[in-house]
């Protein structure tokens, strides 16, 4: 029982920060995009949409981040899964490496793609970033 709920309360947690992760990351972007696009123009506020690719690239993380919380769910499961396999059908000793194996492989995976995703994410906002100083730079350069 206590393995089934500190899996669940494991899995929440991690849903909570990427979900987190997700928001700070899409309003730093979002007001930096603004202010690099609208830089000195007075009518700019919150509610400002910024372009197309702006929308697609966050449509493309959003659509990611749901498949990886959804995939998280049976995370929620598998140890205590594993758990009661190991202890009460140790008759089976195929089952007793299989399964637990089985399920720790996939939370790792689970993990890795998470971390992958959270570090695409940041990495492309850098690079985002990068070419919104380069556009800055060129406006400032052609306003001289």
């Amino acid at each position: 029982m206590l393995i089934a709920v500190g899996s669940a309360v494991f899995y929440l947690l991690v849903s909570a920060f990427v979900l987190w992760f997700r928001s700070v990351l899409y309003r730093h972007d979002r007001y930096e995009s603004l202010l690099v696009r609208w830089l000195g123009d007075p009518r700019v506020n919150a509610e400002t949409l910024p372009d197309g690719e702006f929308v697609q690239r966050w449509e493309r993380f959003d659509q990611h981040l749901a498949l990886f919380v959804i995939v998280g769910l049976p995370i929620l499961f598998s140890p205590a899964y594993a758990a009661w396999h190991v202890l009460y059908k140790t008759t089976v000793p195929l089952g007793v490496f299989a399964i637990p194996v089985a399920v720790f492989f996939l939370a790792a995976f689970y993990h890795l793609w998470g971390i992958r995703l959270l570090l695409g994410m940041y990495y492309d906002h850098l690079a985002t970033e990068q070419q919104q100083r380069i556009s800055a730079k060129t406006i400032d350069v052609s306003r001289q």
